[in-house]
């Protein structure tokens, strides 16, 4: 006696009436859950930020002066080099950066000579990584200013007006000249004995 097989109770038509309805369940999901891919790039495959710069020591210098500067900020690496720059244009006629020495990845000392005639201003201070084509910029992070030289005399103070007043000459039993330096055009006045 020959043995049937049973029969499914589902026949293809079933499984086409079923495959139709997930589908058009899937097609009107919720638009607001759409599912997100997640980040599948290795940590080390990401590009890395690069330099930036948050504060430099002393915070400024003087016209015709040769200094170090300690520049301060992050990302540092060896071989990184620092310049200076007036709204985003270096120009190394006016501060010229002669060296730059890697302290750590938080700190560079840069030699720079200030121009007799440079501009005074508050300068950027730019850190260029040792790796083409990342910088950091300190916006205004140096001031060029002015020394003014009032002899081999002593300032006592200045005023609200910028005046700058002293004395020079001889101290003790010999005479000594009082001056004033003006604020306003820097000039130089001898008020005598």
């Amino acid at each position: 006696m020959p043995t049937s097989r049973p029969r499914s109770r589902f026949t293809r038509g079933h499984l086409v009436t079923a495959t139709v309805a997930l589908l058009l369940a899937a097609c009107v999901a919720d638009p607001a859950t759409m599912p997100v891919a997640p980040d599948l790039t290795p940590a080390l495959a990401r590009a890395s930020t690069g330099p930036t710069v948050t504060s430099t020591l002393p915070r400024s210098g003087e016209k015709g002066r040769t200094l170090d500067v300690r520049v301060y900020g992050t990302g540092f690496t060896a071989g990184a080099t620092a310049t200076w720059a007036l709204h985003g244009v270096a120009d190394p006629s006016k501060v010229k950066t002669n060296s730059t020495t890697f302290v750590s990845s938080t700190e560079l000392i840069a030699n720079i000579t200030i121009a007799p005639d440079a501009t005074i201003d508050y300068w950027d201070v730019q850190v260029s990584a040792a790796v083409c084509c990342k910088t950091g910029v300190g916006t205004e992070m140096f001031e060029v200013t002015t020394a003014i030289s009032v002899g081999p005399g002593s300032a006592y103070g200045v005023n609200d007006l910028g005046d700058i007043a002293g004395a020079y000459g001889s101290i003790g039993s010999e005479a000594t000249h009082a001056y004033v330096v003006s604020g306003e055009n820097a000039s130089f006045s001898d008020l005598g004995l």
